[in-house]
């Protein structure tokens, strides 16, 4: 929640979490979330990391420039 700067109101200090959850399930990372027997909610980290790692390829994927050999 922090790293994403997610954070809690004064009337609401569980607001941050709810919205940094939701914007994690807005953008498909739904099977990310781990709730755990306490109650506690985890992010997923460790599978996380395949997702980023595709992610940064497509986005900085080479083009082929016309006329190179």
């Amino acid at each position: 929640m922090e790293w994403l700067a997610f954070q809690g109101e004064d009337e609401d200090p569980d607001a941050g979490s709810r919205n940094c959850i939701q914007f994690i399930c807005d953008h498909g990372g739904q099977h990310l979330i781990e709730r755990k027997d306490d109650g506690r909610v985890r992010l997923a980290t460790g599978k996380a990391g395949m997702i980023f790692e595709t992610a940064k390829k497509a986005a900085f994927r080479t083009v082929d420039i016309k006329g190179q050999k």
